[in-house]
């Protein structure tokens, strides 16, 4: 198993016991770089794509404004705002 799968493992399930995957893109202790963190967001991307891909139609229907994940609903990123 390459480190890739592993890791997109892991936030599998991160979110499937806790919901979210924790990685937070404004952590400004930079226990990890950015480009760390872009890469882990990737990956965090990823899984939920293959995810979505996998449900059933209808269970993809949410209430949250698309562009929202778990980590940018807890930050409060990802609102759409009216210009």
């Amino acid at each position: 198993m390459g480190y890739r799968s592993l890791l997109k493992s892991y936030i599998r399930h991160l979110m499937q016991v806790a919901g979210d995957h924790y990685i937070d893109e404004n952590d400004d202790r930079e226990s990890l770089s950015r480009r760390d963190i872009a890469e882990l967001s990737l990956l965090a991307a990823e899984v939920e794509r293959e995810a979505y891909r996998r449900s059933p139609v209808g269970e993809n229907m949410s209430d949250e404004p698309a562009g929202r994940t778990p980590a940018t609903r807890q930050a409060g990123q990802g609102d759409r705002t009216p210009e």
